[in-house]
This record gives structure tokens, C-alpha cells and sequence, in this order.
């Protein structure tokens, strides 16, 4: 039978009453709850709504409850995301359909739960965390279609969720309930916090943490009311000015302040260049500022400085894309040579490679042997990979540097790469010329490594034929690198013996 089609299955199906359909599967999904979700997301459109708020109770209670009844509740974040997959959606019809209220309450049991069920559970890979969010947005959404509402009641509610917020489930709050506040509950909400803010002052036990509180859920209903001027005054309230003035920028810029806006964007930190919630980085929100401004030219100088600062490809980019077609060349001829002269060679190389020179990548690290550190693998190896064909050299020391880095740090993890990135500088030795600095990379390891016997274990068993100068060239591996790609430790060649300075071969001590 594993062999029918599609439609063939459709067939013999119909032979069946939907009524011997709708038991069979329902008798599956008892014990299969991945099937169960997926009938409930099948049936909720069309689930009458005692019977949906009845079915998402029953989801809510039976996932958190069991944060009391594991062994090991910590482990249950994912486990528990799945079992309450299908809340959300099934909230999002409640209010679809004009059913609110009840959407208001269930939604309410899920936050009162995850408030509970959180204290128990390690969401490090943020499993849980987002669902939650999504299922306090949907929240503030229903209490915005409840008609008649008391906004001053609703402004306590929000009070009281984000000054109770252990587990970050309501850190949107006051965004999400913005809609159903209206103007007059966030201005409810806002007298609220300004009274706490004024007594966390005057409590000189409460640390800085606890007195930045009210001021960053005041910053919130400034941004909910669009009122920009209370945002800054809240960060100079709290001395932070100098620190949030690029999220000022912003605000500024949007609201069409752009000589602001700049004023600000120079106070602030281009180091610090991210901030959460904010999508543009400095140079991207100081570029934005001058072109508003109609000052092209200082927005192309801030991409130049930005690209000079760390060899920034997006500043190159967008500096590219605002100068005339004709100048174009110059530029690149100018960005190559701030590469080759920037200190970082790595990065260098690195850009280099990014724009398809890889002659000019190589010639570096050739100039510049010694400053590649192994410990930058994530960077080096694929920079020694695209050079490994052409340029055999800048590949062998950055092999090198990549073998080096794994046994100086005594990863013992990582040596069955070390053996590898050996092996691959002996395959390298002939077509780069490296015959004595090979030789010498050799004594260098059982001199300062000769005791690592794990690693060794590992060069015996892998191309001990290719550890000395002058391996031949006629290996198919050689003449086509790209086939070693994604299956690094299987294509070794046995060997029993571990070189020695002299370039004899004395078998390795035991260990």
C-alpha cells in the first residue's frame, strides 16, 4: 500500500463514511497530539465558541501543568511552544468573529499561566517567549474591540501587568494595549507611573535598575502617543541623553525634525551603532539625516568613514550606489587601497576575497605571514579554502595558522581538524615551494607539541604519506580541491609514523 498515489488514496478513502473518517481519525489523534493541533487548527473557523474556549482552556492548562509534574521542568520549553501552537491562531478567530470578550479571557488564563509556568523553565533558545508575546498582542487586540470599556481600569490593568513582569511575558504591553487605551487611558496610565517614578526617587534603598522602571515604560507611552518631546525628556530625567541619542535621531527624523535629529545622531556613540527595536544602525540613520537635509555630499563622506572604520561592505555598498556610474571605478580603486593598508589584515583579506580579488587577498597574507590568528577558524577557513586552487601559499600558512591555533589552545576536541589542516599544507607543500618552511612547521610541532599524543593518534591514522616536503602532485586531491568540500574527515591516508625534525621518521612514542 506505501506505494499509492495521491489520488489513488482519494479514492479509497471515499469509499468511507465521513463519519468512519471522523472517528478513526479522532481515536489517532488521542494519542498523537502533533495530530490533535493540527485538527484543532482544521476545525476552529468553524467550532462554535463554547466549544473553541473550551478546547483552548483545556490546551493551556494541560501544556503549563506540566512545569509541576516533570522531573526535569526546565527542559519542557520547546515541548510545551508545540502543545500551544495553536492558541494564537484560534485567539485571532475569537476576534474575527465578534467574540472578543471571550478571547479577552482566555487570553488572560494563557498570560496568568505563562506567568506561573515560566519560573520553571529554561527558554534560553527562545521557544516559549515569542508565543507568548504574540498571545499578549492578540490580548491588547480584543480589549480594543470590547465595547463599552472603562479605560481607566484598563490603564491599572496594564499598570499592574508591567510592573509584574518577572519572566518578560508583557514587555510589549503597553505598545499592544495602546489601541484599546486610547489617548485618554494612556494618559491615565502615564500619571500612574510618574507618581511611582516620583517615589522611586525618594527611596534612596532602591538600586538604578529598579528607579529606570517607570521612565522606560514612560518612554513607551510617549511612543504610543507619537509624542517625542516626552521621550527625550524621560532620558534627560534619567541622565541618559548621550546614550539613547540615536533612538532620539530617530524619532526626530520620523517626525519630520531632521535639523534635530542630526544634532543628536552626533552626540551619540557610532560604536554603539545597534539598539533594540531600532532598524538602522548610526551610519545608515546619520546618512538618512543628511540626505533629509538635502547634504549629499556629508552622507557619502559618512559612508566613506563608516567603510574606512572596519572595511564595512553595506557602507561600500550604499556609497556605491549614490555616486554617479562614471566614478564608480575610482572609488573601488580607492576602497582597495584603504584595504591593503588597513591594519587587520584578516579583514583585509577578507574583503579582498568578497570582491573577487583573490590575487590581492593572497598577495597579503604572503606580506604578512605571521598575523593570522587560528582562533579566527570561521573567518580563516574559508578564505584558505577559496585560495587552496590558485594560490597554494597564502593557503599552506593559513593552514598553518588554522593547526597552530587548534593545538597551541589545546582544543583536544578540534584535533581531528588539526590533523586535517596538516595533512592539507603536506598536499599543498609541492605547487606553493614551501618545502623547508613545511620542513620547519614539522620541528616546530613535536617540539612544542610532541606530547599532544590525541592529535597525533590522529595524524597516523590520517595522510602520514603527505606530512613530508615533497608528497607528489599527481593526487587526484590536488588537482581538484573542491571534491574534499563538507566531508572533511573521511578522506584520509593511513600512515604509522609521525615526522621528526630531521625529516627522518621515528615511530611516536607511546603515550
Amino acid at each position: 500500500m506505501g506505494g499509492l498515489s495521491d489520488e489513488h488514496l482519494k479514492k479509497l478513502l471515499a469509499r468511507h463514511s465521513k463519519a468512519e473518517l471522523a472517528e478513526w481519525i479522532v481515536e489517532r489523534s488521542a494519542n498523537d497530539e502533533d495530530l490533535r493541533r493540527a485538527l484543532i487548527g482544521l476545525v476552529a473557523p468553524r467550532a462554535d465558541t463554547p466549544t473553541l474556549v473550551s478546547e483552548l482552556k483545556r490546551i493551556i492548562t494541560k501544556a503549563w501543568q506540566r512545569t509541576r509534574t516533570h522531573r526535569e521542568p526546565w527542559t519542557l520549553a520547546r515541548p510545551i511552544a508545540a502543545e500551544l501552537e495553536p492558541v494564537p491562531p484560534a485567539l485571532d478567530q475569537l476576534i474575527g468573529r465578534g467574540q472578543a470578550m471571550a478571547a479577552e479571557k482566555v487570553a488572560r488564563r494563557f498570560v496568568e499561566a505563562a506567568d506561573k509556568g515560566l519560573a520553571h523553565i529554561d527558554d534560553s533558545y527562545g521557544c516559549l517567549l515569542p508565543l507568548c508575546h504574540e498571545v499578549v498582542t492578540l490580548w491588547g487586540k480584543a480589549w480594543a474591540k470590547i465595547e463599552p470599556r472603562d479605560v481607566t481600569e484598563l490603564a491599572q490593568i496594564v499598570y499592574d501587568g508591567v510592573r509584574e513582569n518577572g519572566y518578560a511575558v508583557r514587555d510589549h504591553m503597553i505598545r499592544d494595549f495602546a489601541e484599546a487605551l486610547g489617548r485618554e487611558g494612556l494618559l491615565a496610565l502615564k500619571a500612574m507611573l510618574l507618581a511611582e517614578h516620583q517615589a522611586t526617587l525618594a527611596d534612596k534603598a532602591l538600586n538604578d535598575w529598579h528607579r529606570r522602571e517607570p521612565p522606560r515604560h514612560l518612554t513607551n507611552i510617549a511612543d504610543a502617543l507619537g509624542d517625542v518631546d516626552m521621550y527625550i525628556d524621560v532620558q534627560r530625567q534619567c541622565g541618559l541623553l548621550d546614550r539613547y541619542a540615536l533612538p532620539i535621531a530617530r524619532r526626530l527624523l520620523d517626525a519630520g525634525r531632521a535639523a534635530e535629529a542630526l544634532a543628536y545622531i552626533d552626540r551619540a556613540d557610532p560604536d554603539r551603532s545597534f539598539f533594540l527595536d531600532e532598524k538602522d544602525d548610526w551610519t545608515t540613520l546619520r546618512v538618512k539625516i543628511l540626505q533629509a537635509l538635502g547634504r549629499d555630499g556629508e552622507a557619502r563622506d559618512t559612508l566613506w568613514q563608516a567603510f574606512g572604520r572596519t572595511l564595512n561592505t553595506t557602507a561600500l555598498d550604499h556609497l556605491l550606489a549614490l555616486t554617479p556610474a562614471n566614478n564608480q571605478p575610482t572609488l573601488m580603486d580607492r576602497a582597495i587601497a584603504a584595504a591593503e593598508a588597513y591594519p587587520d589584515k584578516l579583514t583585509a583579506a577578507t574583503f579582498l576575497l568578497g570582491r573577487g580579488l583573490v590575487g590581492r587577498a593572497a598577495a597579503i597574507i604572503d606580506e604578512y605571514p605571521d598575523q593570522f590568528d587560528g582562533r579566527d577558524y570561521s573567518k580563516l577557513l574559508p578564505l584558505a579554502e577559496a585560495l587552496e586552487h590558485d594560490y597554494p601559499a597564502a593557503a599552506w600558512v593559513l593552514y598553518r595558522s588554522l593547526l597552530l591555533g587548534i593545538l597551541e589552545e589545546k582544543r583536544s576536541k578540534a584535533y581531528h581538524h588539526a590533523a586535517e589542516y596538516l595533512a592539507i599544507a603536506g598536499e599543498l607543500t609541492d605547487r606553493a615551494g614551501m618545502h623547508e618552511r613545511h620542513q620547519a612547521l614539522l620541528a616546530q610541532l613535536q617540539s612544542e607539541h610532541g606530547r599532544k599524543y590525541g592529535f597525533w593518534r590522529l595524524v597516523r591514522t590520517s595522510s602520514g604519506a603527505l606530512l613530508t616536503a615533497g608528497s607528489s602532485t599527481s593526487n587526484p586531491r590536488v588537482a581538484d580541491v573542491g571534491t574534499r568540500r563538507g566531508r572533511r574527515t573521511g578522506w584520509y591516508v593511513a600512515t604509522t609514523q609521525r615526522p621528526s625534525p630531521t625529516g627522518a621518521n621515528p615511530s611516536p612514542p607511546s603515550p
